[in-house]
């Protein structure tokens, strides 16, 4: 149980991360089409 409980804010914590390096990865991608 709380194995498990670790393994899941372990596993949404990466997943925050992953969608602000997307974010930042983005927005990178924006302003090269837009330069």
């Amino acid at each position: 149980m709380i194995f498990k409980l670790n393994f899941e804010i372990d596993f949404f914590k990466g997943l925050k991360n992953l969608s602000k390096y997307f974010k930042i990865y983005s927005t990178i991608n924006l302003q090269l089409i837009e330069a």
